[in-house]
């Protein structure tokens, strides 16, 4: 059986270039091929993976690279970890909602354990036993807190910073605001307030960060008068956060299940139908502006199964994913 490959975001080389490394040095570096940044669709191995982020621990004495990168997040980038992240309620049903995308694109498993107080979100990998690049550990860890701050525009430190490794440069310690400690599990921990915080994002800014034109898309929506049209705007904003059942949405619209399916009946439709259009919808956009995964876009739309976005594909279509990106 061939080995499990993912699909890097389309973000790592822009970064990369940003922050000055030489991308031809760091990929003899980590033993990947030298036009790996330039394949349409740029996969790597489980090992792959990893060797990659031991290049970019290694890169520097100071492991600055996994640092900056992580702080130059911005929800300007089309990252659909974000958006299913900034679209969300508050941190932790945006952690929650980042925890199942990150199984689809790298070889790693997130718990995010609440207690009474604050909340842990344990980094590990998906192969028993295995360690992290320290790295890599070091970046995801910013990236969670970065998600956080830019979704209630306020500076959130965590409570704890713990790796398996000691992260040494005191660059980590400014950013995070405490000083990371070794121990058997990396960790980090937030407030459980700071985790219930509502994201400013969840309603409008969000857009911002959605592909282009999709905007657009949704401000056609809203000239219109029809409930219907009503109803496919709240859909598209509610299918990243996985929320977009008809319960969600009765509450979103602050009407009962009985009369939204009673105006919705008055203009010849159902919900399931108008679910359907927004998602066919953005399902075409996403396949012909961006190279992420078909599993990416099937997640992104709100399905639990790869196989059920590409049978509704091609009942939409008369295609296959791979065709219509020809």
């Amino acid at each position: 059986m061939s080995p499990k490959k993912f699909l890097l975001d389309g973000n790592y080389k822009l970064l990369l270039k940003d922050l000055g490394v030489n991308l031809s040095d760091f990929l003899t570096q980590a033993k990947l091929p030298y036009n790996l940044f330039d394949l349409s669709q740029p996969m790597v191995t489980t090992d792959e993976y990893y060797s990659m982020w031991d290049a970019l621990t290694d890169y520097d004495e100071n492991m600055m690279i996994p640092l900056q990168a992580g702080m130059a997040i911005q929800p300007e980038m089309f990252s659909p970890a974000l958006i299913v992240a900034l679209l969300s309620h508050n941190g932790k049903s945006g952690l929650q909602r980042v925890i199942k995308y990150k199984k689809l694109v790298a070889p790693m498993v997130f718990e995010l354990n609440m207690q009474d107080d604050y909340g842990d979100l344990i980094i590990k990998s998906d192969q028993e036993g295995r360690d992290l690049p320290l790295g890599l550990v070091a970046f995801e860890m910013i990236f969670m807190n970065r998600i956080l701050s830019i979704g209630t525009r306020e500076d959130i430190k965590p409570l704890l910073v713990q790796s398996t490794e000691k992260i040494q440069a005191k660059a980590y310690e400014d950013v995070f605001g405490v000083k990371p400690v070794v121990g058997d599990k990396n960790i980090i921990r937030f407030e459980k307030e700071d985790l219930e915080q509502e994201f400013l994002t969840k309603n409008q800014g969000a857009w911002n960060f959605y592909l282009k034109g999709l905007d657009q898309c949704l401000e056609e929506l809203e000239k219109t008068n029809s409930f219907a049209d009503v109803v496919k705007t709240n859909l598209a904003k509610m299918l990243p956060t996985g929320g977009a059942s008809i319960e969600g949405l009765t509450n979103e619209l602050g009407v009962s299940k009985r009369t939204m399916q009673r105006k919705l009946a008055a203009e010849n439709t159902t919900f399931k139908e108008q679910l359907s259009i927004v998602r066919e919808e953005f399902a075409k956009k996403y396949l012909k502006n961006t190279n992420i995964s078909t599993k990416e876009v099937a997640f992104l739309l709100g399905y639990e199964e790869p196989n059920s976005f590409t049978r509704a594909f091609k009942t939409w279509t008369g295609k296959t994913v791979s065709e219509y990106r020809i």
